[in-house]
């Protein structure tokens, strides 16, 4: 028991800072109905760290971290720029083209690597695993900052989140407050990304929050249900991957599925009354 302890720690605290930030992020991206939107600039940060290999610039170096993050501020330009388009065609269908784009992109650029296939494998599932105390820091100094700044702006940006826009409010102003959003959202996906690969980013931000939703209507307690769900998830996943020693993050993720399915069945008694009555 010691020995997994000291083995998985690091692993499970990476996992418990993924569930914290993206437990908030995913009540937004729920409330908003976007919720394609993470992976989305998770395969933007994936392409912009498949561009650094190939000129030769290692993963977790600052060179490489800055062209990721470039390339995911790309991608929360693009999307808050969409927004007067909503009317006419759902923001979900560019953000959908915005991933299998990325995705196809990732896919062409590792084609002229040499270790291309272990490349995008380990972009999309990531290598949790092998986090240590370093990556954990960044993480955590990361998290922390972007966590602060969102407690300031919290209100304008649940605001936008619920559809509550001022009338005063500019279309320019809207799409400020957007490319902030999306741009700090940027930012926490280019770090996650790098520790956790774009699949168990995804899990993180949608899983909890819907189950969240499932049970709760007020910001706070969606708030407080979804961390709790995002560390019950990384638990099991991490105990599961260390005792039949299966891949970390698939692992996680396949422990989010199951709390899913749960929470239906769970509710799903409630939500036919519900829906037999109107």
């Amino acid at each position: 028991m010691t020995q997994m302890i000291q083995f998985m720690a690091a692993p499970l605290v990476a996992c418990a800072l993924l569930a914290g930030i993206h437990g908030y992020l995913g009540i937004h991206v729920v409330r908003r109905g976007v919720i394609f939107v993470d992976i989305s600039l998770a395969q933007m940060a994936a392409l912009g760290a498949a561009v650094g290999i190939i000129f030769n610039l290692e993963i977790n170096s600052l060179s490489g971290n800055i062209l990721s993050v470039l390339f995911t501020f790309a991608g929360a330009l693009l999307l808050a720029s969409v927004r007067p388009f909503e009317r006419i065609v759902p923001i979900e269908a560019f953000i959908g083209v915005l991933y299998v784009a990325g995705a196809a992109l990732v896919v062409l650029i590792m084609d002229r690597s040499a270790h291309g296939a272990e490349h995008v494998k380990d972009l999309m599932v990531g290598q949790i695993l092998w986090v240590n105390w370093k990556d954990v820091t960044t993480e955590a100094i990361v998290y922390a900052v972007i966590g602060l700044v969102f407690y300031f702006i919290n209100p304008r940006i649940n605001a936008i989140s619920e559809g509550a826009v001022k009338n005063g409010d500019s279309k320019s102003r809207v799409f400020l407050w957007d490319m902030i959003f999306y741009a700090l959202f940027g930012v926490v996906v280019t770090v996650s990304v790098r520790v956790a690969g774009v699949l168990l980013v995804f899990t993180y931000l949608v899983a909890p929050a819907i189950i969240a939703a499932m049970f709760a209507k007020a910001f706070i307690n969606r708030l407080i249900i979804g961390w709790a769900i995002g560390i019950g998830i990384s638990l099991m996943g991490v105990l599961v991957s260390y005792r039949w020693d299966f891949p970390t993050g698939p692992a996680v993720v396949a422990a989010a599925g199951l709390f899913l399915v749960i929470a239906s069945l769970w509710k799903w008694p409630e939500m036919k009354r519900l829906r037999a009555t109107n």
